[in-house]
This record gives structure tokens, C-alpha cells and sequence, in this order.
């Protein structure tokens, strides 16, 4: 009976784990793109002012503030992606804390992605075969790409839409974002219910 009790407890944590403050996300994101549209706002205001001035005045002031909204909203891009990743991630480690299933020099290791698809073979499988993995490896793959180089890598490039070396654009930052989350969630949802499975 005690045994029980500690089975469901922690499948109740697994279950909690599973779920990230998606609202976080989106303020981080919508906090940047306010300032982003407030620094646009401010270069269409500037224009007419500026008009009496020298023209390279001008030019000077007006691709000052053009290159600072630009790198906003870039930055409000890469941010929303790299965010939710480190949601996933959070949650993944919490539900394989809380499971039971692992050691703690192997919980160590769940960083590096080898290490983190051995364990999932060990318990419920092959992570390559749960519903949404493809979506959470590009997300993650993007990740990296954001924070190394703002390029795409080799290992991005294998994903159909992305081409080797070229620069990560805020609009298809954007599109990544809206395409990959639905079914990153249901990689999330899906291992929280491989993992309660496993503890049943």
C-alpha cells in the first residue's frame, strides 16, 4: 500500500512537471517587440524633424534608429525560441527527477543529448520514436544556432527550410516558433505519459 502511495505521488509530480509557464514566454517576447515598435515609432516621428539638417545628419540618425529597432525585434525572436527551449528542457529534468527511474550521476548528464537519449532508452525507449521528438530536436538544434553563431549549422540544415550559413532572419525565426511549439508541447505531453506509464 505504501508503495503505492509513493508510485502515485510520483506520478502526480511527473504530471505537474510537465507543465511550463507558457505566459513567461510570451511576456519576455511581447516586452521585447513593444520596444522594438516604440523605437519604429520613434524613427517615423524623427523623419520629419530631421528634415532641416545636413543629409548625412540625417542619414546618420535615421540608420541609428532603424538598425536598433531591427536588432530588437531580432532579438525579441531569438529570445521566444530559446526561451521556450529552456522551458522544455526545465520540465524534462524535473519529470526525470521526480520518476524516480534514474541515478543521480546519470540525472548529470541530461544536458548533453546522447546522454539524455540513453536514458530514455533505458526506461520508456527510443526518444526518436515519441510523437513531436522531431519538433523538440529542431527547436533545440535552433537553440544552438542562436546562441553560437546566429548561422545555420550543419545539424539545423538537416531539417527541410533551413540552408546551411545563412543568417537566422527574424521572420523565420517567427514561423519556426508558431510551427514548432504545438508539437514540442505534445513531445512533453507525450514522455509525461510514457513516464507515468512506467510507474504504474
Amino acid at each position: 500500500m505504501q508503495q503505492k502511495s509513493k508510485s502515485a505521488i510520483k506520478q502526480l509530480q511527473v504530471a505537474l512537471s510537465a507543465h511550463y509557464a507558457e505566459e513567461v514566454v510570451d511576456s519576455i517576447y511581447h516586452a521585447l517587440a513593444q520596444a522594438s515598435d516604440s523605437l519604429k515609432q520613434t524613427l517615423g516621428e524623427k523623419a520629419p524633424m530631421l528634415t532641416p539638417t545636413p543629409a548625412e545628419n540625417v542619414a546618420h540618425e535615421m540608420s541609428e534608429s532603424d538598425f536598433l529597432y531591427k536588432r530588437t525585434a531580432k532579438l525579441a525572436c531569438e529570445m521566444r525560441l530559446c526561451v521556450l527551449y529552456k522551458a522544455i528542457e526545465i520540465a524534462i529534468e524535473d519529470m526525470l527527477n521526480f520518476c524516480g527511474l534514474f541515478t543521480k550521476e546519470e540525472l548529470k548528464l541530461i544536458y548533453k543529448h546522447k546522454e539524455l537519449k540513453k536514458l530514455f532508452k533505458k526506461t520508456i525507449g527510443d526518444i526518436e520514436n515519441v510523437l513531436g521528438y522531431q519538433a523538440y530536436y529542431e527547436l533545440k538544434t535552433l537553440n544552438d544556432c542562436i546562441l553560437h553563431s546566429g548561422r545555420v549549422d550543419k545539424n539545423l540544415a538537416q531539417f527541410p527550410g533551413w540552408k546551411q550559413d545563412k543568417k537566422l532572419k527574424p521572420e523565420k525565426l517567427d514561423d519556426a516558433y508558431w510551427r514548432l511549439k504545438p508539437d514540442v508541447d505534445i513531445f512533453l505531453c507525450e514522455v509525461k505519459g510514457k513516464l507515468i506509464n512506467k510507474l504504474r
